[in-house]
C-alpha cells in the first residue's frame, strides 16, 4: 500500500514556512500523521558520539553542528505552530528511538524522556515540553530491535575492524523490521481524533506499511534519503 505526500515541497527540501490553517486543517474521517525527519544530535547518540565524529575535521564538523542545529529549529517552530492552533493534548507523538514500556514497569516512555532531556537532548527536550502541555508521547520502537540496531552499530564504528558484509546486509534488514514495527505502532493507536507526529531519522520509511487510512503529511518536505534523488539527510 502507498501514501502520496499530501504537501511536501516539489523540490524536497526541508521548507522553513509554517503551514497554513488550510493545510492541516484536513479530513479527520482519516487519521492524520505528521511525518518530520530529524538529525540526531552528538547527544543522541550517546557512546556513538565520539566514535561518528572520529576522523572529521574541524570544519565539516562545524558545518554538521550548524546543520543539525538549523534542522531542529524548524522542527521546533512548526510544532509550536501545529501546538498555538491545535491544542497538544489532540497530539500523539511518535519517536525514533523510544522503546514501548511495559505497563507496571519501573521504566516508562515518560521516564526515558525526562532523563533525555535532563542528559542535554534537544530532540527530548521538545518533547518533555509538548508532554508538560499535554501531548501524548507514544513507546514507538521495539526493545529488542533497538538493542540489535545497537549492536549494529557498535560493529560498524569500532576502530581497525575489517569491513564485515554481513554487518551491512543485517542493519538493511534491522532497519526494515524497526520500520515494520513502528507502522504497526501507528497503526494500533493512533486515533481518529487526534494528531500523530512522527518524529523519525532520514533512513527510515515507514510509510509502505502504515493503514491505507492514515493520510502522511510532510510539513517540513520529503526525509531526504540516500539512494534517492533527495540524497542523503543524516
Amino acid at each position: 500500500m502507498g501514501h502520496e505526500p499530501m504537501h511536501a515541497r516539489a523540490d524536497g527540501e526541508a521548507g522553513h514556512e509554517v503551514p497554513a490553517s488550510s493545510q492541516t486543517r484536513l479530513n479527520m474521517s482519516s487519521r492524520i500523521l505528521h511525518y518530520l525527519p530529524i538529525i540526531h544530535t552528538p547527544t543522541d547518540l550517546g557512546s556513538l558520539a565520539g566514535a561518528v565524529a572520529s576522523g572529521v575535521d574541524a570544519p565539516s564538523l562545524e558545518r554538521r553542528t550548524r546543520a543539525v542545529d538549523a534542522a531542529w529549529e524548524r522542527i521546533e517552530t512548526w510544532l509550536a505552530s501545529l501546538d498555538a492552533e491545535f491544542a497538544a493534548a489532540t497530539l500523539v507523538i511518535y519517536q525514533d528511538g523510544l522503546p514501548v514500556c511495559d505497563a507496571g514497569s519501573a521504566v516508562s516512555e515518560p521516564k526515558i524522556v525526562r532523563e533525555l532531556a535532563e542528559s542535554g537532548s534537544r530532540n527530548h527536550r521538545l518533547l518533555q515540553t509538548l508532554m508538560q502541555r499535554g501531548a501524548t508521547v507514544m513507546g514507538t520502537e521495539s526493545p529488542a530491535l533497538l538493542v540489535q540496531e545497537l549492536e549494529l552499530a557498535r560493529s560498524a564504528v569500532t576502530p581497525h575492524a575489517r569491513p564485515d558484509p554481513r554487518v551491512g546486509a543485517r542493519a538493511r534488514t534491522v532497519l526494515e523490521m524497526r520500520d515494520r514495527f513502528i507502522a504497526a505502532r501507528i497503526n494500533d493507536t493512533l486515533p481518529i481524533n487526534k494528531r500523530g507526529v512522527l518524529l523519525l531519522g532520514a533512513l527510515h520509511d515507514p510509510s509502505s506499511w502504515l493503514a491505507d487510512d492514515i493520510k502522511i503529511d510532510y510539513p517540513l518536505g520529503l526525509p531526504r534519503r540516500p539512494g534517492t534523488r533527495q540524497g542523503a539527510h543524516a
